[in-house]
């Protein structure tokens, strides 16, 4: 009975300790290749920027997404024809992101087909 009560008394302790470890996400308006834009900031805690990049380009290549070349000098990941829940056209997505110590921050501007940021859209989005 007391290891049991022991045992149980670990797996909460470590569900507490993986579950509290959420992420921040907020608007930020900043500088891209496109001008200053509103984008969605999230804060990944505990990551690293090489390996969400890596899920960022499979993810994109599992939706059928085009890789889309950046400008020279910028350090963005930008994709054409991403589909977006609950909208019928596609979008292009600017993505960046920047190790923060332990954490990452992970920007992204999202565009409609005539380069109209479509951020409160999302946002509003239920």
């Amino acid at each position: 009975m007391k290891i049991r009560n022991s045992l149980i008394l670990i797996c909460l302790s470590v569900n507490l300790i993986l579950f509290s470890q959420t992420t921040e996400t907020k608007s930020v308006t900043r500088m891209m290749s496109l001008g200053e834009n509103v984008g969605i900031k999230t804060k990944m805690p505990f990551a690293n920027e090489k390996d969400l990049t890596k899920l960022l380009n499979q993810w994109m290549k599992d939706i059928a997404a085009e890789n889309v070349q950046a400008p020279k000098g910028s350090n963005e990941f930008i994709y054409n024809n991403v589909p977006v829940n609950g909208f019928s056209d596609r979008m292009k997505i600017y993505n960046t992101f920047l190790q923060e110590g332990k954490d990452v921050a992970w920007t992204s501007f999202y565009f409609d087909g005539s380069n109209i940021i479509r951020f409160w859209n999302l946002c509003n989005y239920k």
